[in-house]
């Protein structure tokens, strides 16, 4: 659970200045095929910037977290609910999202494989 709740920190918690560092630790923490589509889909210059000009930021805090009991022991699956507020260009959306996080037991520890936003979550007031 622990890596799960590392991770929907990373990914959901951020700034313009330090989006990089929330994708290296995206990476950090994951293994697999979606490691390697994460380290794919590395932000280049142009969204950085973007993201600098916008003011972009987004932050979120855990609602609810649960784990599922499964029959393997090397493989897991979290649901994550958040409290989330993203904002840029002077435009805020605030809401509740629900999400799936899925790791897979490696050498280097728990790692997420997968990450789906669930739909049926209702938008916050």
């Amino acid at each position: 659970m622990k890596t799960a709740l590392a991770y929907a920190a990373a990914a959901r918690n951020w700034t313009a200045a330090a989006y990089m560092t929330s994708w290296r630790s995206q990476v950090e923490l994951s293994a697999g095929l979606y490691r390697r589509a994460l380290v794919a889909a590395r932000p280049g210059q142009a969204e950085l910037r973007a993201l600098r000009v916008d003011g972009a930021r987004s932050q979120a805090r855990v609602l609810f977290a649960h784990r599922a009991r499964l029959a393997s022991t090397s493989r897991a699956r979290v649901t994550i609910v958040l409290q989330e507020s993203t904002s840029a260009d002077g435009e805020r959306i605030v809401g509740v999202t629900a999400n799936e996080v899925r790791l897979r037991r490696t050498t280097r520890g728990w790692r997420v494989v997968g990450w789906t936003a669930l739909p049926g979550i209702a938008d916050a007031p």
